[in-house]
């Protein structure tokens, strides 16, 4: 009998807090908005861009932030997201689109991984000295809300953007 009364009082513990603070991230923000599905596609001369880091910038006050990355095929599914919790969709709206692309650098150039600071220092040094020397994929002008030349409107009907980055 102690050991049920014990399993129930831990079970009704557990379903109350859950109640309570849910559960891994499942809770909606009051403030999260309405979002309707949307994708973009990045190019570079109608060539799709893998793994470019896409922000919608709005003005519209709010506590959450719409983003995605492209695939393979430079395809990005955008979500909303505001805190732990995520939506996938965008908030109907006017954005700036901000594109970021690291560049990387191939590690045969590099030669051996350093194994201590001071190899650390020449390997970054040479990769820094690599990258000034790559033209990126997305120009620097898409990397900040105040200088990107790419916006979108998220209205109903209308689920998805192309930005060619190579036709400024």
């Amino acid at each position: 009998m102690y050991s049920r009364f014990n399993n129930f009082i831990v079970f009704f513990l557990c379903e109350f807090g859950l109640s309570v603070v849910g559960c891994g991230g499942t809770n909606v923000p009051n403030d999260f908005p309405k979002t309707l599905p949307f994708t973009i596609t990045v190019l570079n001369d109608g060539s799709p861009i893998e793994g470019v880091n896409i922000r919608l910038s709005t003005t519209t006050p709010g506590n959450w932030t719409a983003s995605g990355k492209t695939d393979v095929s430079g395809v990005a599914e955008m979500q909303t997201i505001s805190g732990s919790y995520s939506r996938k969709g965008v908030p109907e709206g006017s954005y700036k689109v901000v594109l970021a692309k690291p560049l990387l650098v191939d590690p045969t150039l590099l030669g051996p991984e350093p194994t201590n600071r001071f190899e650390q220092v020449a390997y970054d040094a040479k990769a820094k000295e690599i990258r000034s020397k790559m033209t990126p994929e997305v120009p620097p002008v898409y990397s900040d809300d105040k200088t990107t030349l790419a916006s979108v409107e998220v209205t109903k009907g209308k689920n998805q953007e192309t930005i060619d980055v190579g036709k400024q």
